[in-house]
């Protein structure tokens, strides 16, 4: 059963928060006794970008794709939301990008792999870099098994729900049954409001804006609730559920810098695009905007002393199928007539994401 949830932040806030995770680990190779107050930053960079994944067992799909960029120059964190439904031309073959990951897997050696989970993530990673033009220091990925816990060990999330949400599905053991209001959600809630998206007129859009209003309450509810002990129970849930190219003393950098995040400093955004039928095959994908995608990724996450341009932006155009009408219309689109939903995280809490209902 595939759990298509918002599991990647998590990984990520835990990673930056969980400075003492590596004191709770044997089969770590480094210095479980770091001292925090002589650990210095991973490199003279001021930004740093992340590619966080959450994939299911069963299938190996990465249906939580987040590329995230952490400015440590002035506190600032940016989201963005890649769709799963994504296209990307993958090794010669098209994807829904959620697929690539279970590609990127199977090609790992099963016999030489130290851990084929976070080679897959590298792979993966090294394929947006050489797209997008993007530098990715640290893959992170992680199974969604442990959301549940997650949530329950730092006492639930505080939000507002903001529709009542009716669903069943016996086939996948989905009952979601929750009440518009202030509430506190616990594991088992939270799963139910982030996989939910049956009512919302655009789908997996509509539940991508939804994950956002998750996304800003958790953060909220993590800073509220953080303390040693909370801690603790933390790495208990989470600590076998992640794998990371950051190192300890990195861990305990960003920790230490991510602490002081305020929600207004927040920026939560989805990968431009629409989504289309293929003309060709009529399978639906989400097609990116390149346009706004380049403006996007040279405003937040470009490290270089050069500007992102287009032309050295997606210069195979792997993200668009250019035989299929459609979808090449789409990826062409300007980019002020792309639809691109871009938050702040302080306007989130006041609520400013208004998603469509299905009548």
């Amino acid at each position: 059963m595939k759990k298509r949830i918002i599991a990647g932040l998590l990984a990520l806030l835990m990673i930056f928060t969980l400075v003492s995770c590596s004191k709770n680990s044997s089969d770590k190779d480094e210095d479980p006794d770091v001292d925090d107050d002589q650990v210095s930053a991973p490199s003279s960079e001021t930004k740093y970008n992340f590619l966080v994944l959450g994939h299911d067992r069963a299938a190996n799909l990465a249906d939580v794709i987040l590329l995230v960029s952490f400015d440590t120059d002035d506190g600032s964190l940016t989201l963005m939301q890649i769709p799963r439904d994504t296209f990307v031309d993958y090794g010669g073959s098209h994807y829904k990008i959620n697929s690539m990951y279970a590609s990127a897997y199977n090609d790992t050696d099963k016999e030489k792999s130290e851990n084929r989970d976070l080679e897959a993530a590298r792979a993966f990673a090294t394929k947006l870099e050489e797209t997008l033009c993007v530098k990715i220091h640290y893959a992170t990925v992680m199974d969604l098994d442990g959301f549940g816990a997650i949530v329950d060990a730092i006492g639930g999330v505080d939000m507002y729900v903001p529709y009542d949400m009716v669903y069943r599905d016996p086939e996948q053991g989905l009952n979601i049954n929750l009440k518009e209001g202030q509430q506190i959600l616990d594991g088992k809630k939270a799963e139910q409001f982030i996989r939910y998206r049956s009512g919302y007129v655009q789908g997996d859009i509509g539940r991508g804006d939804a994950q956002k209003l998750f996304m800003a309450a958790f953060i909220q509810s993590l800073k509220n609730n953080l303390s040693v002990g909370t801690v603790s129970e933390i790495v208990d849930a989470v600590y076998e559920h992640v794998d990371t190219e950051l190192s300890v003393s990195d861990m305990i950098y960003f920790g230490k810098e991510v602490l002081g995040l305020e929600l207004s400093n927040v920026n939560m955004m989805t990968l431009p695009g629409e989504p289309k039928t293929s003309g060709n095959s009529g399978a639906s994908y989400y097609v990116m905007c390149r346009e706004a995608t380049i403006n996007a990724i040279d405003e937040y996450y470009n490290i270089y002393d050069f500007p992102v341009t287009d032309d050295i932006f997606d210069r195979d155009q792997d993200f668009c199928n250019t035989t299929d009408p459609e979808m090449k219309e789409a990826y062409f689109t300007a980019a002020q007539d792309c639809i691109s939903n871009k938050y702040n995280g302080q306007n989130i809490t006041e609520g400013s994401i208004d998603i469509d209902l299905l009548k």
